[in-house]
């Protein structure tokens, strides 16, 4: 834990944001190549977690204003895997589960099961599908936003939401989202908010998550799903980080920043 001040020369009239339980910080802001992990947190996941990219458009400008630039994933084969660990997102999916996932997005196009990040496909034999809040861009041209974890034995979805129509409001913009679940809470165990307003909640569907130790079919995901058709995401992605921890409305305020977004670092 490091108790961090975001950029204290920029933001010195901001209140300190804490990286207590952030486990990844992937800031999307590199020229070329490997998107590192970048949380100093005690206990982040580290280079196990760092994106390698296949394809990818870097250092593409127009993101808010107190952020860096982001990556562009095309839609047709870009892609990036986080490592090749199968159990370190297990608080994803597990009957631990317990996260908070925020970042920028900017939706540039949009058809059925266009993927944002996963680490399974399936229902059956494998133990999640969506983990770690997956965002499936499936939207039958209504523009909603899926978030599933599915237990992966018998077909049963621990967690199955969707949002409602136009929750993406269009294809130009850059908006801030954050996903939060916790499968010990009490109803509703899962929350969505855009622009830290416009909440939407679910109450987890399914009481059968997987133990700690179960493995993922798959490394996490980017921009796909590992199978095919690979469903390949088209969208611009900055400031992505996901906690260990329900992250607070306060600092959820201190993220979006008024819609100028803020670095944890």
């Amino acid at each position: 834990m490091s108790n961090n001040v975001v950029n204290a020369y920029r933001f010195g009239s901001l209140l300190p944001l804490s990286d207590d339980d952030l486990k990844c910080y992937w800031k999307f802001s590199e020229l070329s190549g490997t998107i590192y992990e970048a949380s100093e947190s005690s206990v982040a996941l580290g280079t196990s977690a760092d994106i390698s990219m296949t394809g990818g458009t870097y250092d593409v400008t127009g993101t808010p204003s107190d952020i860096g630039n982001a990556v562009l994933f095309d839609g047709t084969d870009d892609y990036g895997v986080s490592g090749s660990s199968l159990t370190q997102f297990s608080f994803g999916y597990s009957t631990d589960a317990l996260w908070s996932l925020a970042f920028w997005l900017k939706v540039k196009s949009l058809s059925a099961n266009e993927f944002f990040m996963n680490t399974s496909y399936t229902e059956g034999p494998s133990p999640v599908d969506d983990a770690v809040g997956n965002i499936w861009a499936r939207f039958e041209n209504t523009n909603r936003m899926l978030f599933h974890i599915a237990r992966g034995v018998d077909n049963t979805r621990v967690l199955s939401f969707q949002t409602s129509d136009n929750y993406v409001p269009d294809f130009t913009n850059w908006y801030f989202y954050c996903a939060s679940f916790d499968y010990n809470a009490s109803s509703p165990q899962f929350s969505l908010k855009r622009d830290n307003a416009n909440e939407e909640t679910a109450t987890k569907t399914g009481s059968g998550a997987v133990s700690p130790s179960t493995s993922a079919s798959f490394p996490l995901n980017w921009g796909r799903r590992d199978a095919s058709p690979a469903y390949y995401g088209n969208f611009e992605v900055c400031e992505v980080s996901l906690w260990n921890k329900i992250v607070s409305d306060d600092d959820q305020t201190l993220l979006y920043n008024g819609g100028n977004g803020r670095e944890i670092y």
